[in-house]
């Protein structure tokens, strides 16, 4: 009998080894990475595996997740796709929001989504519906606008926990939306 996961020959083997694919956003990058690791492997073990001679001391989050996963937690996949997993230094990112003349900030997971963040901002913002289709998030001071399944720890500096975005009506294009 494996006591590990309850099944016995080959089955339990097999079990253990399936494979799992983990895209991995982090500070920095513009893209994630594509990992392949074995379904259950634990936190602690795939930061080591990420940190590669780097500072291991991190954390890792599930996407649109506020609080990171636990050392002992066991990397899962259950269901289609790919996992999706945020690595930072940051245990929280600070997210400052500017429209009209109003300033809002909350702090998020730094595998938070700026779908996730322009919702918040709608929302504590008073934004209704029809209006809020229409605006995006620009990175203050730059005319960057990243898509909405950006994480907004992979837009920050290594050595910053925080980020101001303002909200703006989106880009016409051709006279259009």
């Amino acid at each position: 009998m494996n006591f590990l996961n309850g099944q016995s020959g080959r089955e339990g083997v097999q079990k253990m080894s399936k494979k799992i694919e983990i895209f991995i956003h982090q500070a920095g990058q513009s893209g994630p990475v594509l990992l392949e690791t074995h379904d259950g492997t634990s936190v602690v073990a795939l930061k080591a595996d990420l940190a590669k001679g780097d500072d291991a001391e991190c954390f890792l989050f599930e996407e649109d997740a506020d609080e990171p996963l636990q050392d002992h937690h066991q990397i899962r996949h259950h269901g289609e796709g790919t996992k999706i997993l945020h690595r930072s230094k940051c245990n929280r990112t600070q997210v400052t929001v500017r429209y009209a003349g109003r300033v809002i900030s909350d702090d998020f997971g730094p595998g938070s989504t700026l779908d996730r963040i322009k919702r918040w901002a709608e929302r504590k913002l008073g934004i209704d519906e029809v209006d809020a289709a229409e605006m995006s998030l620009q990175i203050a001071g730059t005319t960057e606008r990243p898509d909405g399944s950006t994480h907004i720890g992979s837009l920050v500096t290594q050595s910053g926990c925080s980020i101001t975005f303002d909200l703006l009506p989106s880009e016409r294009v051709n006279g259009g939306w």
